[in-house]
C-alpha cells in the first residue's frame, strides 16, 4: 500500500505497527518517521509510540524518550496504548529507576488489567536490580 500511494498516512501507521510486531526495528523507524511527516494534524499519536519502541530497540534512548513523551503529549487522555509503560522502560534503561517506577505505576493505574499484568508487576518490583534484565515485558502488545 505504501508503494501504491506513498502519501497514504494510514498505510505508514499500519506498517510501523506491523514492523514493531515483527521486530523489524529499522523498518518500524522508517515507517514511523514517514507517518509523522505525513501526519500534519497529529491524528495518529500512537505512531510516536511505535517510533519510541523502534528507537529503544536500536539503543537510541534519548530519541526513544523524546518520542514517548511526544506520544503522551499529543494524546494525554488515551488509556489504551502503553505510552506510560514504554516511557518507564526507557527510563529504567537509562538508569532512572524512580522515574521508571513512576511511569509504570501510572500505566497500571490507567490500565489496571493489561494481559501481561503479572509480568509488569514483577518487573516493577525489580527495577534497578540485576534481575530486572531477565524480566522484559513487551513494549507493545500484539
Amino acid at each position: 500500500a505504501t508503494d501504491a500511494d506513498p502519501r497514504m498516512l494510514v498505510s505508514w501507521v499500519t506498517l510501523s505497527r506491523v514492523d514493531v510486531l515483527a521486530k523489524d526495528w529499522q523498518g518500524a523507524a522508517r515507517a514511523a518517521d514517514t507517518a509523522i511527516k505525513l501526519d500534519l494534524k497529529h491524528m495518529y499519536p500512537e505512531v510516536y509510540l511505535h517510533q519510541a519502541v523502534a528507537r529503544f530497540e536500536m539503543n537510541d534512548l534519548p530519541g526513544a524518550e523524546s518520542s514517548a513523551n511526544e506520544a503522551l503529549r499529543l494524546d494525554p487522555k488515551e488509556r489504551k496504548f502503553r505510552g506510560e509503560f514504554v516511557l518507564g522502560r526507557i527510563l529504567a534503561a537509562k538508569g532512572d529507576a524512580a522515574g521508571a517506577r513512576t511511569h509504570i505505576s501510572k500505566y497500571l493505574a490507567l490500565n489496571p488489567s493489561p494481559p501481561d499484568i503479572d509480568l509488569i508487576k514483577g518487573y516493577l518490583d525489580v527495577i534497578g536490580k540485576p534481575e530486572a534484565d531477565a524480566l522484559k515485558p513487551d513494549l507493545e502488545l500484539p
